[in-house]
Protein backbone atom coordinates (compact mmCIF):
# COMPACT_ATOMS: atom_id res chain seq x y z
CA UNK A 1 0.00 0.00 0.00
CA UNK A 2 1.08 3.38 -0.66
CA UNK A 3 2.03 5.32 2.41
CA UNK A 4 2.74 8.99 2.93
CA UNK A 5 6.07 7.80 4.92
CA UNK A 6 8.20 6.77 1.66
CA UNK A 7 7.16 9.68 -0.52
CA UNK A 8 9.94 11.32 -2.30
CA UNK A 9 11.64 14.73 -0.19
CA UNK A 10 9.20 16.99 -0.10
CA UNK A 11 6.41 15.50 -1.67
CA UNK A 12 2.93 15.32 -0.25
CA UNK A 13 0.89 12.33 0.59
CA UNK A 14 -2.01 13.53 -1.67
CA UNK A 15 -0.27 13.10 -4.85
CA UNK A 16 1.17 9.75 -3.99
CA UNK A 17 -1.97 8.04 -3.42
CA UNK A 18 -4.55 9.77 -5.71
CA UNK A 19 -2.37 9.94 -9.05
CA UNK A 20 -2.75 5.92 -9.09
CA UNK A 21 -6.15 6.72 -9.79
CA UNK A 22 -8.44 5.88 -12.92
CA UNK A 23 -10.42 8.65 -12.46
CA UNK A 24 -12.68 7.55 -15.68
CA UNK A 25 -13.19 4.79 -14.36
CA UNK A 26 -14.57 5.61 -11.12
CA UNK A 27 -16.76 8.01 -12.29
CA UNK A 28 -18.00 5.43 -14.93
CA UNK A 29 -18.51 2.46 -12.12
CA UNK A 30 -19.93 4.90 -9.05
CA UNK A 31 -21.31 7.99 -10.65
CA UNK A 32 -20.15 11.19 -9.10
CA UNK A 33 -19.92 13.34 -6.90
CA UNK A 34 -17.82 10.86 -4.75
CA UNK A 35 -15.44 11.06 -1.53
CA UNK A 36 -12.26 8.92 -1.91
CA UNK A 37 -10.54 8.57 0.82
CA UNK A 38 -7.36 6.76 1.39
CA UNK A 39 -6.71 5.21 5.24
CA UNK A 40 -3.18 5.06 4.99
CA UNK A 41 -2.89 8.57 4.44
CA UNK A 42 -4.74 9.65 7.96
CA UNK A 43 -2.60 6.84 9.82
CA UNK A 44 0.84 8.02 8.58
CA UNK A 45 -0.03 11.45 9.55
CA UNK A 46 -1.72 10.00 13.04
CA UNK A 47 1.56 8.32 13.66
CA UNK A 48 3.48 11.71 13.14
CA UNK A 49 1.42 13.13 15.55
CA UNK A 50 1.52 10.64 18.06
CA UNK A 51 5.41 10.71 17.95
CA UNK A 52 5.25 14.61 19.38
CA UNK A 53 2.58 13.68 21.86
CA UNK A 54 1.54 10.05 22.34
CA UNK A 55 -1.51 8.51 20.56
CA UNK A 56 -3.81 9.66 23.51
CA UNK A 57 -2.51 13.22 23.56
CA UNK A 58 -3.69 13.57 19.81
CA UNK A 59 -7.35 14.68 20.43
CA UNK A 60 -9.04 14.72 16.80
CA UNK A 61 -11.43 17.87 16.31
CA UNK A 62 -14.53 16.14 15.58
CA UNK A 63 -15.93 19.69 13.72
CA UNK A 64 -13.23 18.72 11.19
CA UNK A 65 -14.74 15.84 9.64
CA UNK A 66 -17.13 13.80 11.88
CA UNK A 67 -17.23 10.26 8.89
CA UNK A 68 -17.08 7.17 10.75
CA UNK A 69 -14.01 6.18 8.53
CA UNK A 70 -12.11 9.10 10.72
CA UNK A 71 -13.25 8.31 13.66
CA UNK A 72 -13.01 4.84 14.24
CA UNK A 73 -9.37 4.47 12.90
CA UNK A 74 -9.01 7.56 15.41
CA UNK A 75 -10.14 5.07 17.94
CA UNK A 76 -8.15 1.70 16.27
CA UNK A 77 -5.07 3.71 16.91
CA UNK A 78 -5.83 5.14 19.98
CA UNK A 79 -6.56 9.17 20.23
CA UNK A 80 -9.06 10.93 21.58
CA UNK A 81 -11.71 13.52 20.30
CA UNK A 82 -12.62 17.09 20.86
CA UNK A 83 -15.87 17.88 20.53
CA UNK A 84 -18.00 21.28 20.52
CA UNK A 85 -21.92 19.70 21.06
CA UNK A 86 -23.34 16.50 22.83
CA UNK A 87 -23.57 15.41 19.00
CA UNK A 88 -19.93 15.42 18.02
CA UNK A 89 -19.28 13.79 21.51
CA UNK A 90 -22.31 10.83 20.97
CA UNK A 91 -20.20 9.99 17.61
CA UNK A 92 -17.12 10.44 18.95
CA UNK A 93 -18.52 7.68 21.36
CA UNK A 94 -20.13 5.49 19.09
CA UNK A 95 -16.62 5.26 16.92
CA UNK A 96 -15.34 3.68 20.19
CA UNK A 97 -13.29 6.59 21.80
CA UNK A 98 -13.62 6.39 25.42
CA UNK A 99 -15.27 9.25 27.20
CA UNK A 100 -11.64 9.52 29.41
CA UNK A 101 -10.09 10.40 25.62
CA UNK A 102 -12.72 13.01 24.81
CA UNK A 103 -12.18 17.34 25.42
CA UNK A 104 -15.67 19.21 25.44
CA UNK A 105 -14.59 22.85 24.49
CA UNK A 106 -17.41 24.97 23.46
CA UNK A 107 -17.52 28.89 23.84
CA UNK A 108 -21.60 27.94 23.69
CA UNK A 109 -21.75 24.71 26.44
CA UNK A 110 -24.39 23.52 27.28
CA UNK A 111 -23.58 23.55 31.28
CA UNK A 112 -26.00 20.15 32.70
CA UNK A 113 -24.63 18.08 29.72
CA UNK A 114 -20.37 19.44 30.77
CA UNK A 115 -21.06 18.54 34.18
CA UNK A 116 -22.89 14.79 32.91
CA UNK A 117 -19.33 14.82 31.02
CA UNK A 118 -17.47 15.54 34.22
CA UNK A 119 -19.30 13.35 36.75
CA UNK A 120 -18.12 10.28 34.04
CA UNK A 121 -14.42 10.99 32.90
CA UNK A 122 -14.27 13.66 30.30
CA UNK A 123 -12.31 17.28 30.16
CA UNK A 124 -14.23 19.67 30.15
CA UNK A 125 -12.50 23.03 28.87
CA UNK A 126 -14.11 26.12 29.98
CA UNK A 127 -14.06 29.29 27.57
CA UNK A 128 -15.06 31.83 29.83
CA UNK A 129 -15.01 33.26 33.41
CA UNK A 130 -18.91 32.35 33.66
CA UNK A 131 -18.47 29.43 32.18
CA UNK A 132 -16.19 28.20 35.14
CA UNK A 133 -17.83 29.50 37.50
CA UNK A 134 -21.05 27.66 36.53
CA UNK A 135 -18.93 24.13 36.87
CA UNK A 136 -17.83 24.89 40.29
CA UNK A 137 -21.65 25.20 41.26
CA UNK A 138 -22.93 22.55 39.58
CA UNK A 139 -19.76 19.97 41.07
CA UNK A 140 -19.84 21.61 44.11
CA UNK A 141 -21.05 18.21 46.43
CA UNK A 142 -20.55 16.10 43.20
CA UNK A 143 -17.49 13.65 42.48
CA UNK A 144 -15.17 14.86 40.07
CA UNK A 145 -14.27 12.03 37.33
CA UNK A 146 -13.17 14.07 34.76
CA UNK A 147 -10.85 17.23 34.53
CA UNK A 148 -11.16 20.81 33.75
CA UNK A 149 -8.98 23.01 31.66
CA UNK A 150 -9.61 26.67 30.63
CA UNK A 151 -9.08 27.89 27.31
CA UNK A 152 -6.76 31.35 27.25
CA UNK A 153 -6.79 33.74 24.89
CA UNK A 154 -2.87 34.79 25.24
CA UNK A 155 -3.08 38.42 23.70
CA UNK A 156 -0.85 37.67 21.12
CA UNK A 157 1.47 35.52 19.44
CA UNK A 158 2.87 35.03 16.42
CA UNK A 159 0.32 35.13 13.54
CA UNK A 160 0.13 33.98 9.80
CA UNK A 161 3.36 34.39 7.40
CA UNK A 162 1.54 34.53 4.18
CA UNK A 163 -2.07 36.67 4.04
CA UNK A 164 -4.93 35.05 2.92
CA UNK A 165 -8.81 35.57 2.10
CA UNK A 166 -9.49 32.88 4.57
CA UNK A 167 -7.83 34.02 8.06
CA UNK A 168 -10.70 36.49 9.23
CA UNK A 169 -12.57 32.83 9.49
CA UNK A 170 -9.73 31.23 10.93
CA UNK A 171 -7.56 33.27 13.63
CA UNK A 172 -8.63 31.95 16.90
CA UNK A 173 -6.19 33.34 18.26
CA UNK A 174 -6.36 36.66 17.69
CA UNK A 175 -6.98 38.98 20.82
CA UNK A 176 -10.04 40.50 19.49
CA UNK A 177 -11.72 36.97 18.77
CA UNK A 178 -14.66 35.26 21.00
CA UNK A 179 -12.86 32.81 22.48
CA UNK A 180 -10.86 32.11 25.87
CA UNK A 181 -10.43 33.72 29.24
CA UNK A 182 -7.66 36.74 29.14
CA UNK A 183 -4.64 35.32 30.09
CA UNK A 184 -4.10 38.65 32.24
CA UNK A 185 -7.21 37.62 34.01
CA UNK A 186 -6.60 33.88 34.62
CA UNK A 187 -4.39 33.86 38.00
CA UNK A 188 -6.72 36.30 39.97
CA UNK A 189 -9.63 34.11 38.70
CA UNK A 190 -8.13 30.64 39.80
CA UNK A 191 -7.49 32.26 43.14
CA UNK A 192 -11.17 32.34 43.92
CA UNK A 193 -11.65 29.21 42.04
CA UNK A 194 -11.93 26.20 44.09
CA UNK A 195 -13.09 23.30 41.66
CA UNK A 196 -8.83 22.05 40.60
CA UNK A 197 -7.92 22.97 37.16
CA UNK A 198 -5.53 20.89 35.47
CA UNK A 199 -5.05 22.33 31.95
CA UNK A 200 -4.48 25.28 29.61
CA UNK A 201 -5.28 25.17 26.17
CA UNK A 202 -5.19 27.88 23.39
CA UNK A 203 -5.67 27.60 19.72
CA UNK A 204 -3.43 29.68 17.67
CA UNK A 205 -5.58 29.91 14.31
CA UNK A 206 -6.39 27.38 11.47
CA UNK A 207 -4.49 27.15 8.86
CA UNK A 208 -1.44 27.87 10.72
CA UNK A 209 1.70 28.43 8.40
CA UNK A 210 3.91 30.13 11.10
CA UNK A 211 6.01 27.46 13.34
CA UNK A 212 6.86 30.18 15.76
CA UNK A 213 3.16 30.56 16.90
CA UNK A 214 3.52 27.03 18.31
CA UNK A 215 6.57 27.00 19.91
CA UNK A 216 5.99 30.71 21.44
CA UNK A 217 2.25 29.64 22.38
CA UNK A 218 3.90 26.58 24.09
CA UNK A 219 6.73 28.75 25.86
CA UNK A 220 3.68 31.37 26.42
CA UNK A 221 1.11 28.27 28.87
CA UNK A 222 4.27 27.01 30.34
CA UNK A 223 5.34 30.23 31.99
CA UNK A 224 1.20 30.75 32.62
CA UNK A 225 1.25 27.73 34.32
CA UNK A 226 4.07 28.06 35.83
CA UNK A 227 2.73 31.63 37.19
CA UNK A 228 -0.52 29.73 38.63
CA UNK A 229 1.35 26.87 40.12
CA UNK A 230 3.23 29.90 42.00
CA UNK A 231 0.02 32.01 43.12
CA UNK A 232 -2.83 29.46 42.86
CA UNK A 233 -3.80 25.91 45.23
CA UNK A 234 -4.33 25.03 41.11
CA UNK A 235 -1.27 22.53 39.75
CA UNK A 236 -2.42 22.64 35.90
CA UNK A 237 -0.57 19.80 34.15
CA UNK A 238 -1.54 19.66 30.87
CA UNK A 239 -0.82 21.68 27.68
CA UNK A 240 -3.67 21.19 25.28
CA UNK A 241 -1.67 23.64 22.23
CA UNK A 242 -4.87 22.97 20.12
CA UNK A 243 -4.97 22.85 16.52
CA UNK A 244 -4.36 25.14 13.19
CA UNK A 245 -1.38 23.57 11.06
CA UNK A 246 -2.46 24.00 7.92
CA UNK A 247 -1.54 22.22 4.96
CA UNK A 248 -1.00 23.48 1.21
CA UNK A 249 -4.48 23.46 -0.75
CA UNK A 250 -2.56 24.48 -4.08
CA UNK A 251 1.00 23.92 -5.05
CA UNK A 252 1.36 28.08 -4.51
CA UNK A 253 0.91 27.82 -0.65
CA UNK A 254 4.00 26.73 1.96
CA UNK A 255 2.87 25.24 5.27
CA UNK A 256 5.56 22.86 7.37
CA UNK A 257 4.75 19.08 7.73
CA UNK A 258 4.07 17.49 10.78
CA UNK A 259 7.66 16.10 10.79
CA UNK A 260 8.81 20.25 10.97
CA UNK A 261 6.33 20.64 13.67
CA UNK A 262 7.42 17.86 15.79
CA UNK A 263 11.21 18.97 15.21
CA UNK A 264 10.38 22.55 16.13
CA UNK A 265 8.59 21.94 19.66
CA UNK A 266 9.97 18.73 20.76
CA UNK A 267 13.06 19.84 22.51
CA UNK A 268 10.63 22.47 24.40
CA UNK A 269 8.71 19.94 25.95
CA UNK A 270 8.87 19.38 29.62
CA UNK A 271 9.16 16.49 31.99
CA UNK A 272 6.73 17.22 34.50
CA UNK A 273 3.79 18.13 31.70
CA UNK A 274 1.64 16.18 29.35
CA UNK A 275 0.76 17.56 25.86
CA UNK A 276 -2.11 17.87 23.89
CA UNK A 277 -2.63 18.83 20.14
CA UNK A 278 -6.32 19.48 18.23
CA UNK A 279 -5.50 18.65 14.41
CA UNK A 280 -7.85 19.15 11.85
CA UNK A 281 -6.60 19.98 8.12
CA UNK A 282 -3.23 18.18 8.60
CA UNK A 283 -4.51 15.67 10.20
CA UNK A 284 -7.06 14.27 7.98
CA UNK A 285 -7.02 16.67 4.86
CA UNK A 286 -4.81 15.08 2.35
CA UNK A 287 -6.46 11.86 3.11
CA UNK A 288 -9.77 12.53 1.31
CA UNK A 289 -10.71 14.23 -2.60
CA UNK A 290 -13.57 15.09 -4.17
CA UNK A 291 -14.54 13.62 -7.51
CA UNK A 292 -16.47 15.10 -10.02
CA UNK A 293 -17.37 15.60 -13.43
CA UNK A 294 -17.95 18.55 -16.23
CA UNK A 295 -22.02 18.17 -16.35
CA UNK A 296 -22.05 21.08 -19.13
CA UNK A 297 -19.64 23.60 -21.25
CA UNK A 298 -21.17 27.01 -22.31
CA UNK A 299 -19.96 29.75 -24.04
CA UNK A 300 -20.45 33.10 -23.19
CA UNK A 301 -19.05 36.73 -24.40
CA UNK A 302 -15.79 34.98 -25.20
CA UNK A 303 -15.80 32.72 -22.41
CA UNK A 304 -15.73 29.03 -21.54
CA UNK A 305 -17.87 27.93 -18.24
CA UNK A 306 -17.62 24.69 -16.92
CA UNK A 307 -20.34 23.40 -14.90
CA UNK A 308 -19.50 20.57 -12.44
CA UNK A 309 -22.41 18.51 -10.57
CA UNK A 310 -20.94 20.11 -7.28
CA UNK A 311 -19.81 23.05 -5.85
CA UNK A 312 -20.58 25.02 -2.69
CA UNK A 313 -22.61 22.48 -1.34
CA UNK A 314 -19.55 20.88 -0.34
CA UNK A 315 -16.73 23.44 -0.70
CA UNK A 316 -18.21 26.85 1.21
CA UNK A 317 -14.40 27.24 2.42
CA UNK A 318 -13.36 27.00 -1.11
CA UNK A 319 -15.70 29.55 -2.86
CA UNK A 320 -17.14 31.21 -0.20
CA UNK A 321 -13.97 31.77 2.61
CA UNK A 322 -11.14 31.65 -0.12
CA UNK A 323 -8.98 28.35 0.71
CA UNK A 324 -8.35 27.88 -2.48
CA UNK A 325 -8.04 23.53 -3.34
CA UNK A 326 -6.11 22.21 -6.45
CA UNK A 327 -8.26 20.62 -8.90
CA UNK A 328 -6.54 18.00 -11.59
CA UNK A 329 -8.04 16.86 -14.51
CA UNK A 330 -8.47 12.95 -15.59
CA UNK A 331 -4.57 12.71 -16.16
CA UNK A 332 -3.54 14.45 -12.51
CA UNK A 333 -2.92 17.77 -14.28
CA UNK A 334 -3.51 20.77 -11.99
CA UNK A 335 -6.03 22.66 -14.18
CA UNK A 336 -4.22 26.50 -14.52
CA UNK A 337 -5.18 29.31 -12.11
CA UNK A 338 -5.49 31.90 -14.65
CA UNK A 339 -6.66 31.96 -18.31
CA UNK A 340 -9.82 32.98 -19.86
CA UNK A 341 -12.37 30.43 -18.99
CA UNK A 342 -14.05 29.43 -15.54
CA UNK A 343 -15.15 26.74 -13.66
CA UNK A 344 -18.36 26.49 -11.80
CA UNK A 345 -20.17 24.61 -9.40
CA UNK A 346 -24.62 23.80 -10.19
CA UNK A 347 -25.76 25.91 -7.80
CA UNK A 348 -28.02 28.77 -8.07
CA UNK A 349 -25.97 31.82 -7.17
CA UNK A 350 -23.29 33.74 -8.90
CA UNK A 351 -20.50 33.23 -6.05
CA UNK A 352 -20.77 29.21 -6.39
CA UNK A 353 -17.44 29.59 -8.67
CA UNK A 354 -14.36 26.83 -8.22
CA UNK A 355 -12.18 28.86 -10.63
CA UNK A 356 -12.87 32.04 -11.26
CA UNK A 357 -10.02 31.74 -14.01
CA UNK A 358 -8.57 29.04 -15.71
CA UNK A 359 -8.03 27.69 -19.33
CA UNK A 360 -10.65 24.71 -20.40
CA UNK A 361 -9.52 24.07 -24.12
CA UNK A 362 -9.14 20.64 -23.80
CA UNK A 363 -12.30 20.20 -21.68
CA UNK A 364 -15.16 18.11 -22.88
CA UNK A 365 -18.48 17.26 -21.01
CA UNK A 366 -18.17 14.41 -19.09
CA UNK A 367 -14.66 14.61 -17.86
CA UNK A 368 -13.81 13.76 -14.60
CA UNK A 369 -11.87 16.29 -12.08
CA UNK A 370 -10.63 15.77 -9.07
CA UNK A 371 -10.45 18.24 -6.03
CA UNK A 372 -7.92 17.73 -3.32
CA UNK A 373 -7.02 18.12 -0.20
CA UNK A 374 -11.19 17.82 0.82
CA UNK A 375 -10.51 15.76 4.08
CA UNK A 376 -11.04 18.72 6.69
CA UNK A 377 -14.40 21.41 6.79
CA UNK A 378 -15.93 20.35 3.57
CA UNK A 379 -18.76 17.53 4.17
CA UNK A 380 -19.22 19.19 7.87
CA UNK A 381 -19.56 22.03 6.58
CA UNK A 382 -22.08 21.27 3.39
CA UNK A 383 -25.19 22.56 3.06
CA UNK A 384 -28.86 21.39 1.34
CA UNK A 385 -28.97 24.32 -0.92
CA UNK A 386 -30.58 23.66 -4.12
CA UNK A 387 -31.75 19.86 -2.72
CA UNK A 388 -27.89 18.95 -3.30
CA UNK A 389 -27.39 15.63 -1.27
CA UNK A 390 -24.11 14.00 0.49
CA UNK A 391 -22.22 12.52 -1.97
CA UNK A 392 -21.24 8.77 -1.57
CA UNK A 393 -17.64 7.62 0.13
CA UNK A 394 -15.57 5.35 -1.33
CA UNK A 395 -12.17 4.09 0.34
CA UNK A 396 -9.61 3.56 -2.17
CA UNK A 397 -6.76 1.05 -1.44
CA UNK A 398 -3.65 0.44 -3.72
CA UNK A 399 -4.53 2.43 -6.54
CA UNK A 400 -8.30 0.86 -6.66
CA UNK A 401 -11.69 1.32 -4.93
CA UNK A 402 -11.75 -1.40 -2.00
CA UNK A 403 -15.14 -0.82 -0.85
CA UNK A 404 -18.48 1.76 -0.71
CA UNK A 405 -17.91 2.74 2.41
CA UNK A 406 -21.46 4.90 2.77
CA UNK A 407 -23.86 5.75 0.01
CA UNK A 408 -25.35 8.47 -1.14
CA UNK A 409 -27.39 11.05 1.28
CA UNK A 410 -30.99 9.38 0.57
CA UNK A 411 -33.59 12.65 -0.07
CA UNK A 412 -36.09 10.80 2.47
CA UNK A 413 -33.72 10.87 5.60
CA UNK A 414 -32.82 14.84 4.24
CA UNK A 415 -35.95 16.07 4.67
CA UNK A 416 -39.21 14.10 5.97
CA UNK A 417 -38.09 11.31 8.42
CA UNK A 418 -35.81 13.88 10.02
CA UNK A 419 -38.00 16.73 11.04
CA UNK A 420 -41.50 15.04 10.61
CA UNK A 421 -44.43 17.39 10.33
CA UNK A 422 -46.40 17.29 13.52
CA UNK A 423 -49.93 15.84 12.71
CA UNK A 424 -53.05 17.75 14.72
CA UNK A 425 -53.84 16.31 17.03
CA UNK A 426 -57.96 17.91 16.68
CA UNK A 427 -58.84 17.83 13.35
CA UNK A 428 -61.68 20.94 12.70
CA UNK A 429 -65.28 20.76 13.70
CA UNK A 430 -65.41 21.40 9.81
CA UNK A 431 -63.17 18.48 8.29
CA UNK A 432 -64.16 15.68 11.02
CA UNK A 433 -66.52 12.86 9.87
CA UNK A 434 -66.52 9.26 11.73
CA UNK A 435 -65.77 6.38 9.13
CA UNK A 436 -68.14 3.62 9.07
CA UNK A 437 -66.43 0.71 10.66
CA UNK A 438 -67.84 -1.51 7.68
CA UNK A 439 -65.52 0.59 5.44
CA UNK A 440 -63.02 0.41 7.54
CA UNK A 441 -62.64 -3.61 7.75
CA UNK A 442 -62.80 -3.75 3.75
CA UNK A 443 -59.96 -1.17 3.62
CA UNK A 444 -58.24 -3.06 6.47
CA UNK A 445 -54.73 -5.13 5.50
CA UNK A 446 -55.64 -8.84 6.17
CA UNK A 447 -51.76 -9.25 6.69
CA UNK A 448 -50.97 -6.77 8.95
CA UNK A 449 -54.08 -7.88 10.73
CA UNK A 450 -54.03 -11.28 11.18
CA UNK A 451 -51.97 -13.05 8.53
CA UNK A 452 -48.68 -11.73 10.42
CA UNK A 453 -49.04 -13.86 13.27
CA UNK A 454 -47.95 -16.64 11.09
CA UNK A 455 -44.91 -15.43 9.79
CA UNK A 456 -41.87 -17.74 11.25
CA UNK A 457 -38.15 -17.31 11.05
CA UNK A 458 -35.30 -19.54 13.04
CA UNK A 459 -31.77 -18.36 13.35
CA UNK A 460 -30.09 -20.98 12.08
CA UNK A 461 -26.30 -19.85 12.05
CA UNK A 462 -24.36 -16.96 14.14
CA UNK A 463 -20.62 -15.90 13.68
CA UNK A 464 -18.69 -13.05 14.24
CA UNK A 465 -16.91 -11.57 11.63
CA UNK A 466 -14.95 -8.66 12.90
CA UNK A 467 -14.67 -6.59 16.04
CA UNK A 468 -18.49 -5.45 16.48
CA UNK A 469 -19.77 -7.41 12.95
CA UNK A 470 -21.66 -10.54 13.10
CA UNK A 471 -23.72 -12.28 10.23
CA UNK A 472 -26.52 -14.19 10.81
CA UNK A 473 -28.56 -16.86 8.30
CA UNK A 474 -32.03 -16.63 9.00
CA UNK A 475 -34.56 -19.38 8.01
CA UNK A 476 -37.82 -17.69 6.92
CA UNK A 477 -41.33 -18.74 6.49
CA UNK A 478 -43.73 -15.97 5.84
CA UNK A 479 -47.33 -17.62 3.88
CA UNK A 480 -48.12 -14.50 2.29
CA UNK A 481 -45.34 -14.68 -0.07
CA UNK A 482 -42.59 -12.12 0.84
CA UNK A 483 -40.88 -10.82 3.96
CA UNK A 484 -42.84 -7.42 5.02
CA UNK A 485 -41.82 -4.83 7.11
CA UNK A 486 -43.04 -5.78 10.40
CA UNK A 487 -41.52 -9.72 9.68
CA UNK A 488 -38.17 -7.94 9.02
CA UNK A 489 -38.42 -5.65 11.87
CA UNK A 490 -38.65 -8.80 14.17
CA UNK A 491 -35.69 -10.58 12.19
CA UNK A 492 -33.65 -7.62 12.29
CA UNK A 493 -34.33 -6.45 15.86
CA UNK A 494 -33.95 -10.29 17.45
CA UNK A 495 -30.47 -10.46 15.38
CA UNK A 496 -29.74 -6.80 16.81
CA UNK A 497 -30.14 -7.94 20.08
CA UNK A 498 -27.77 -10.90 20.11
CA UNK A 499 -25.02 -9.07 18.68
CA UNK A 500 -25.66 -6.25 21.11
CA UNK A 501 -25.56 -8.99 23.86
CA UNK A 502 -22.45 -10.58 22.30
CA UNK A 503 -20.34 -7.31 22.17
CA UNK A 504 -21.49 -6.56 26.29
CA UNK A 505 -20.41 -10.53 27.02
CA UNK A 506 -23.44 -11.90 28.25
CA UNK A 507 -24.01 -15.40 28.14
CA UNK A 508 -27.33 -14.98 28.41
CA UNK A 509 -29.99 -11.61 28.18
CA UNK A 510 -29.77 -9.46 30.66
CA UNK A 511 -32.43 -7.31 30.31
CA UNK A 512 -34.18 -5.26 28.10
CA UNK A 513 -32.83 -3.72 25.20
CA UNK A 514 -34.76 -0.92 23.65
CA UNK A 515 -34.68 1.33 20.52
CA UNK A 516 -35.72 5.12 20.50
CA UNK A 517 -34.63 5.58 16.62
CA UNK A 518 -35.22 3.32 14.03
CA UNK A 519 -34.88 4.10 10.16
CA UNK A 520 -35.72 0.90 7.72
CA UNK A 521 -35.64 0.84 3.79
CA UNK A 522 -36.57 -2.23 1.57
CA UNK A 523 -34.75 -1.65 -1.58
CA UNK A 524 -36.92 -5.18 -3.08
CA UNK A 525 -39.12 -7.89 -1.91
CA UNK A 526 -37.24 -10.86 -0.57
CA UNK A 527 -39.29 -13.88 -1.13
CA UNK A 528 -41.31 -15.53 1.92
CA UNK A 529 -39.46 -18.87 2.05
CA UNK A 530 -35.77 -19.25 1.93
CA UNK A 531 -32.60 -18.90 4.01
CA UNK A 532 -31.29 -15.28 3.90
CA UNK A 533 -27.95 -13.73 5.12
CA UNK A 534 -28.42 -10.68 8.26
CA UNK A 535 -25.37 -8.71 8.79
CA UNK A 536 -25.44 -6.35 11.83
CA UNK A 537 -22.70 -3.93 13.10
CA UNK A 538 -22.69 -2.61 16.62
CA UNK A 539 -21.01 0.89 17.78
CA UNK A 540 -19.17 1.54 20.92
CA UNK A 541 -21.66 1.04 23.61
CA UNK A 542 -20.68 3.93 25.84
CA UNK A 543 -22.76 5.56 29.38
CA UNK A 544 -26.33 7.15 28.15
CA UNK A 545 -26.83 10.76 29.53
CA UNK A 546 -30.49 8.99 31.01
CA UNK A 547 -29.07 6.98 32.85
CA UNK A 548 -25.72 5.44 34.66
CA UNK A 549 -27.50 2.07 34.72
CA UNK A 550 -27.57 1.78 30.69
CA UNK A 551 -25.03 1.84 27.46
CA UNK A 552 -26.63 3.70 24.54
CA UNK A 553 -25.28 3.09 21.34
CA UNK A 554 -25.69 2.79 17.40
CA UNK A 555 -26.82 -0.72 15.56
CA UNK A 556 -26.89 -1.23 11.76
CA UNK A 557 -28.56 -3.76 9.63
CA UNK A 558 -28.74 -5.48 6.43
CA UNK A 559 -30.32 -8.70 4.81
CA UNK A 560 -30.57 -10.23 1.69
CA UNK A 561 -28.13 -9.36 -1.33
CA UNK A 562 -29.33 -7.82 -4.91
CA UNK A 563 -27.52 -9.84 -7.22
CA UNK A 564 -24.11 -9.19 -8.94
CA UNK A 565 -24.29 -6.17 -6.81
CA UNK A 566 -24.56 -7.48 -3.31
CA UNK A 567 -26.38 -4.53 -2.48
CA UNK A 568 -28.76 -5.52 0.39
CA UNK A 569 -32.47 -5.90 0.08
CA UNK A 570 -33.33 -4.44 3.29
CA UNK A 571 -31.18 -1.89 5.71
CA UNK A 572 -31.54 0.33 8.71
CA UNK A 573 -30.00 1.53 11.57
CA UNK A 574 -31.28 1.92 15.09
CA UNK A 575 -30.47 3.85 18.32
CA UNK A 576 -30.65 1.35 21.06
CA UNK A 577 -30.03 1.14 24.77
CA UNK A 578 -29.05 -1.66 26.81
CA UNK A 579 -28.74 -2.57 30.58
CA UNK A 580 -25.26 -1.89 31.80
CA UNK A 581 -24.82 -4.88 34.16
Amino acid sequence: MTSAKHNPPGARPMAAWSEALDLRAIVSEYGSPLYLHHPQTLQDAFEDYAAIVGASGVRYPVKANPSPLVLEEIARMGGGADCASRAEVHAALAAGIPLQRINYNTPAPNVEYALWLLRHGATVVADSIDGLRALELGMAREPLRGQIFVRINPGKLPGYLAAGEHQRYTAHGDPRSQFGIPSEDLVALLQSTQLPVRGLHVHVGTMMDNLAAFVDGLAFLHALADSVRAQTAHDPRTINLGGGLGLPHDRSQKHPTIAALGEAIRSHLRPDCCYEVEPGNSLVGDSFALLTRIVSLKHARGRTWGICDVGTDQLVKHTVAGWRHEIVDAMHRALPGSGPDALAGPLCFAGDVLLPETRLTEARTGDPLLIRHTGAYCEAIASRFNGRLGPATLVVEDGHVSRVARCSEDPFYATEATAPRPIPSAPSAAASMVIPSAQVAALQSAYMHRQAEEDRYEIVSTRRCAEGQYEFTVEVDAPCGFIGMPLAIRMLGDAAIIAIGLELGWDAKRGAVLASRLTLSVEENLPGKGRFPIRVRVSAMSPSCRSDASLAGMVHFEMGELGASRKPALHGTAQVCAPNT
